[in-house]
């Protein structure tokens, strides 16, 4: 107890401290001198997001705070040089390192911060802002200032009508007949962004016709805002005209601009396998010519500039590091086809799809001798620079959240069989600590516990077997075939799966993922004192059991014309032992069904994640999920129990769930057993989550979040009440928990640090409140054994992970 009063005492010491230095940041300030503590940013007559990011315009940036204080400065004005004896100073460690300048007021500074808010506000279609900087003092330290700017925006104008300018007829038919795929449309308001983006599709659009060499500056889109306040809008909204024009007379290259008249097509493609900064200058490289007719007769000349070694008797050997098929339907710049940016897009996307390449450069080279100055047009050869990434790779991965630890090892080879083909094996183990905070009143010893595991997976990137269905069009394919075993100690349970999985993603928005084969085996050796306090019913979840399913999942990323928002849906469908029902039915069996000597399941399950999340600004967002998922049981429950395997139940509770929670312990419904530590999953989940994601300093971030959901049973269990879902009941017992937490996000990494608070438990036997034993540290208590043990109360709230929770 000394201990932690000690602790509480050097904070309150350490705040304090702080503040008092926060307060001397501007002691050695001269007369004329002020600190900029804050630029407000206050738009009077109108709300929108649009102006969140008005903020980051103004300059100069006051410094960082550390704790609500000043810490940094007031170390750097505090910690004065040091002396020498010998009268040389020498500025001090804190000083040089942590502490940091005071940000100066600057009224030049204000003034150019007030141009760069009328450019961005004009951006926008306020043309005629008014601006007003004001500068405060504080009453504290009128040393210390802040600047706050007054908007009034006025009115937006909106787009009245657009029109086109195009004299040129080789340009003027392509844009004409694609004006429905405009990105400014009348009535929308007035966007400078928005405007570019257009006048870049324009120009690509003419580019994807052959016209190679047309850049983006032959567009120019002209801004009419004669009579804008005389011609309204329907809404009586100011309006203006847009002229998009198109024109080569300002290209001031004569050669470039000529080329731009001209129409090319592909014609030989040069391919570097492994290429890197000194392959061009290295004397054993040999030229292999390849010519490839396939179905879609393609006549392309492949030319692929590969390593070569040479033998002892002086013949030269082609080291063969890629199969040319593996290259070649993964390229899109065929010969005799039309050069678009379109086919460069997808011959970059589909090779690094391959996982093979580090540096994908590609290169067109205009062919000298196929120019056609009358009819205008020409040829390109395209040459593809590869360069190669490590074959081998090993890994050694951690990983820690509040319930488990993780470490594996992996090893992988990204071309086993020159083919791309990307063969991984892994090793793995789980250390489970989590009994020691929730194992209340149980007669488990096994506190802590393991499960170890492996796996090897073969990755090729095409649809095996089924390759002639393959869209080109289609951004990636692959199949996986997966092997894997894991033991859990604590069921003293052994899983092995086998599963072939299809994946196919025909744009940028959908992935399909379909598993014709996917069988998993449940072996518990015997029965084990951690499933002694489960009924009867649910014990039969421990089985030894054999799943065979067919699986398919949609990832559907929602195309919204924004930045700011965000939104994904991921569907699973699970269809289990449909094939062996119908045999059944078949014979008219009705026994306890097995296979091998397993007991098979026979189930469907349905379930869906969706993930909204907003974007306020750089350093505020807010993030929601509706998860919901149900996995009804075919069988007769009064003749077999419900079959569905332990591991196939949904559940909730832990780092990534319903954070009030541990991992598993959430449900069924209001189902409570307050003797002993029980993992649980259900057939029936609901979930919802909304959490708030704020800046506090740089990487240093924090959450505010608010957790709801429960699983249930499917079939009634008379040894478990309320955990059967009901319409009448479920919204009853929904559980709640809310909670704060910190994150450290490195961007490619983020630790993630929680705390949840139950608010809601529809299991707790002191109503449907906090149970008040949460907030005790420790309670000891005697096993059915008579051994004293104890738990941890307030400390379950924390929950640690890596990556957001959703």
């Amino acid at each position: 107890m000394t201990c932690v009063r000690m602790k509480i005492r050097n904070c309150f010491i350490f705040i304090l401290l702080c503040s008092v230095l926060g307060c001397s940041s501007t002691k050695n300030l001269r007369d004329n001198e002020y600190m900029l503590m804050k630029n407000n940013i206050e738009v009077k007559d109108k709300k929108s997001n649009e102006f969140d990011d008005l903020q980051y315009l103004v300059r100069p940036t006051p410094n960082r705070k550390f704790l609500f204080t000043n810490l940094r400065t007031a170390i750097y004005v505090n910690w004065e040089p040091k002396v020498k004896r010998n009268g040389e100073t020498k500025e001090r460690w804190l000083k040089r390192k942590i502490g940091e300048p005071p940000v100066l007021l600057d009224t030049s500074q204000i003034d150019y911060s007030v141009g760069q808010l009328h450019l961005q506000l004009r951006k926008l279609g306020y043309f005629t802002p008014e601006i007003m900087p004001e500068i405060r003092h504080r009453k504290s330290n009128p040393k210390k200032v802040l600047v706050d700017y007054k908007i009034n925006v006025k009115d937006q104008h909106y787009v009245r009508e657009v029109n086109y300018t195009i004299p040129l007829p080789e340009f003027r038919r392509i844009i004409l007949l694609d004006t429905a795929s405009s990105l400014l449309k009348p009535g929308m308001a007035y966007n400078e962004n928005r405007i570019i983006e257009e006048r870049n599709r324009i120009a690509s659009l003419i580019r994807d016709n052959g016209y190679y060499y047309v850049n983006n500056n032959v567009v120019v889109v002209e801004v009419d805002t004669i009579n804008s306040s005389q011609i309204l809008t329907n809404k009586g909204q100011k309006s203006l005209a847009l002229n998009i024009v198109v024109d080569l007379d300002h290209v001031r290259n004569e050669n470039l601009r000529n080329r731009m008249f001209y129409r090319y097509q592909f014609d030989k493609i040069y391919i570097h396998t492994n290429y890197s900064l000194t392959t061009e200058q290295n004397e054993l490289l040999d030229t292999i010519r390849v010519v490839s007719y396939t179905k879609e007769k393609d006549s392309t000349t492949y030319y692929f500039i590969t390593p070569a070694d040479t033998l002892k008797d002086g013949r030269r050997k082609i080291i063969r590091d890629f199969r040319y098929r593996t290259i070649i339907d993964n390229i899109f710049t065929k010969k005799g086809a039309q050069y678009t940016q379109a086919a460069y897009n997808k011959s970059y996307y589909r090779l690094r799809g391959l996982n093979n390449f580090s540096i994908i450069n590609i290169e067109f080279i205009e062919n000298q001798n196929s120019i056609d100055s009358v009819g205008k047009t020409g040829k390109l050869d395209t040459r593809y620079r590869l360069t190669r990434s490590k074959k081998h790779s090993f890994a050694l991965e951690g990983s820690a959240r509040s319930d488990k630890m993780n470490l594996s090892f992996s090893y992988s080879n990204r071309n086993l069989f020159k083919g791309a083909e990307y063969f991984t094996v892994n090793l793995y183990t789980g250390f489970y600590y989590h009994n020691v905070f929730y194992n209340k009143n149980s007669d488990d010893e096994n506190l802590f516990y393991f499960d170890v595991g492996a796996n090897a997976s073969l990755s090729f990137p095409r649809l095996l077997f089924f390759k002639n269905v393959q869209n080109s069009n289609a951004v990636k394919y692959s199949t996986q075939i997966r092997l894997g075993v894991n033991v859990n100690q604590k069921y003293k349970r052994t899983k092995v799966n086998f599963s072939t999985t299809y994946n196919w993603t025909p744009n940028n928005s959908v992935t399909h993922s379909f598993s014709p084969v996917n069988i998993n085996t449940y072996d518990t050796s015997f029965r084990v004192s951690s499933i002694n306090e489960y009924s009867a019913d649910y014990r039969k979840r421990f089985d030894k059991a054999m799943d065979l399913n067919i699986a398919y999942r949609l990832n559907y990323l929602f195309p919204i014309n924004s930045q700011r928002h965000n939104l994904r849906l991921t569907l699973d469908m699970v269809s289990s032992g449909l094939l062996f029902l119908g045999v059944d039915q078949l014979f008219k069996k009705d026994s306890y069904e097995r296979i091998f000597g397993y007991r098979y399941t026979r189930y469907e399950s349905l379930s869906f994640n969706l993930n909204y999340l907003y974007t306020i600004n750089k350093k505020n967002a807010i993030a929601s999920r509706l998860a919901m998922g149900a996995a009804i049981p075919l069988t007769n429950p009064e003749k077999t129990g419900n079959v569905l395997p332990f591991e196939n139940g949904f559940a909730v509770g832990g780092a990534n769930s319903i954070r009030g929670w541990g991992y598993r312990l959430l449900g069924p419904g209001g189902y409570s057993n307050d003797t002993a530590y029980m993992e649980k999953t259900g057939d029936i989940m609901l979930e919802l989550n909304l959490e708030y994601r704020g800046t506090i300093w740089k990487a240093l971030k924090y959450g505010v979040f608010a957790d709801a959901g429960n699983i249930w049973l499917w079939n009634d269990d008379p040894e478990m009440p309320n955990a059967k879902f009901g319409f009448d009941t479920f919204y009853k017992q929904l559980a709640l928990s809310v909670g704060v937490g910190l994150r450290l996000d490195f961007n490619f990494f983020l630790i993630r640090i929680d705390y949840g608070l139950p608010i809601l438990d529809p299991g707790s036997p002191y109503g449907n409140v906090i149970n008040s034993e949460w907030f005790k540290k420790r309670e000891k208590y005697a096993t059915p054994g008579g051994k004293n043990k104890s738990y941890l109360g307030f400390w379950r709230g924390f929950q640690i992970a890596i990556g957001h929770a959703f």
